[in-house]
């Protein structure tokens, strides 16, 4: 769970910083001028703030983590790396602007691997923050669970939907077993599947066994593992 506490230690030009990421977030919203202003800014100020300061006490705790299990690496010292930082302010700016956890776990986990002694380059960095914007915590869920290579399958007596093909998600009989976190409808599921696997981060392959059985094998494309380890934290938590 996401706590509001201020890291005293920080240096104060790090909070004037984010806080100014956080103005920015609010200014792009389209207002009229005037007292419509004035009422907007006092509507979503104190929830934007909110947000902000649970997310830097958030992101602060895991970079005092780092601090402890690596030798050399300290909270300030990392923001003058630009790589980081720009992955900082990216991380920042969506983190502010949705208030789910599986979301924002999410992207506290990019915000550390970027910061870790070996950090993916940074086109990775950009790509797949701009991914965890993008999809769902129920995407952020499947990619979780089916962590190995053809990490899952599954029979069923008769094809459904057409003809198979990469992009094939069945109607999964058990998806309560496979994915008890989730509690979608099939219809549902099977879109975030085609999503995942149109993205490039899920292989789908449907075979016919025999002439009875149908059967799915699914896992993550190398992008996809790349992907996974991007959202998962570095240190033991």
């Amino acid at each position: 769970m996401v706590e509001a506490s201020t890291p005293d230690s920080l240096a104060p030009s790090f909070w004037d910083g984010v806080h100014r990421i956080a103005k920015g977030a609010v200014s792009a919203f389209p207002v009229v001028g005037g007292p419509a202003t004035e009422l907007f800014a006092t509507l979503v100020a104190a929830p934007l703030d909110k947000r902000r300061d649970e997310w830097l006490s958030y992101c602060y705790r895991g970079l005092k983590r780092l601090e402890e299990e690596f030798e050399g690496f300290n909270v300030e010292g990392v923001f003058r790396n630009e790589a980081f930082v720009t992955a900082f302010v990216k991380a920042t700016r969506v983190a502010v602007a949705d208030h789910r956890e599986g979301k924002r776990e999410a992207l506290r986990n990019a915000v550390l691997n970027c910061a870790s002694p070996r950090p993916p380059d940074e086109d990775m960095q950009q790509l797949f923050i701009d991914l965890i914007d993008v999809l769902t915590p129920s995407h952020l869920i499947i990619m979780n669970r089916v962590n190995l290579p053809w990490g899952w399958s599954g029979a069923w007596e008769k094809q459904p939907h057409g003809l198979p093909s990469p992009y094939f998600a069945p109607p999964f009989p058990d998806l309560d077993t496979v994915f008890p976190q989730l509690d979608p409808k099939v219809e549902v599921f099977d879109f975030l599947l085609r999503d995942l696997a149109g993205r490039g981060l899920l292989a789908i392959v449907v075979t016919k066994s025999n002439k009875e059985k149908w059967e799915c094998h699914m896992g993550p494309t190398p992008m996809g593992m790349q992907f996974r380890k991007f959202i998962t934290c570095p240190i033991d938590e």
